[in-house]
């Protein structure tokens, strides 16, 4: 029975795992060819032009921080270091390694893509680098996402770990739809971002439940 259980979550973690790098594959491959999802996005950043107000403009704001460079770099040592003195060097060992892969990742798709950043008309500020994918998207899920599945496995009260993981889950979201709020993403660059982010915590969670078993 424990045998069984464990090769379904296997399964759906694999399931995920496929889906969610076809999903991006596909969003790429419309991005490339300028294709339907582009005029989607363009009509989703003129609807937003229209519904920001001054309080969500501050919200959006504060919550996009945390996925700028120096506070993704800060919070990681913080839960590189947390890791660590909890005895988990080998969760800490693979959040540096995905750390790095994401930011070779982001550093080298950019490049290749060359998406340009929503039109002036749309941000609220301007970025350099090129738009797909959202470099905040993918840092949230990865950094954060996986960060703080390590620790929830570690807390033993039930409600504090159901609190802690809506919140901080949810906050992962905001730091992506930020990013399309403030028109400095477009939609399918977030989109994307999480699905392959998704798929990159999926991989690292099936590798622990291989290795675990065979341990």
């Amino acid at each position: 029975m424990k045998s069984f259980v464990s090769n379904k979550i296997n399964l759906i973690l694999i399931s995920i795992i496929i889906t969610s790098t076809l999903l991006f594959l596909k969003i790429m491959d419309s991005v490339i060819e300028k294709g339907r999802i582009t005029i989607l996005d363009e009509s989703i950043a003129k609807y937003i032009v229209t519904a920001r107000t001054d309080a969500l403009n501050n919200i959006m704001n504060f919550i996009t921080q945390f996925g700028n460079a120096p506070i993704v770099v800060l919070v990681s040592i913080v839960i590189i270091v947390g890791l660590y003195l909890y005895n988990k060097k080998r969760y800490a060992l693979t959040f540096l390694i995905i750390a790095l892969a994401d930011a070779a990742f982001i550093t080298i798709v950019k490049d290749i893509i060359a998406r340009e950043r929503p039109f002036i008309d749309y941000a609220l500020f301007r970025e350099r680098s090129f738009s797909f994918p959202s470099g905040h998207a993918l840092f949230a899920i990865c950094f954060y996402g996986l960060g703080l599945y390590f620790f929830l496995k570690l807390i033993k009260n039930i409600y504090l770990k159901t609190i802690l993981g809506i919140t901080g889950y949810t906050f992962i979201i905001l730091i992506g739809l930020s990013r399309v709020y403030l028109g400095v993403h477009w939609t399918s660059d977030v989109i994307a971002s999480f699905a392959i982010g998704l798929s990159w915590v999926c991989i690292t969670l099936l590798f622990y439940r291989v290795y675990q078993v065979k341990k």
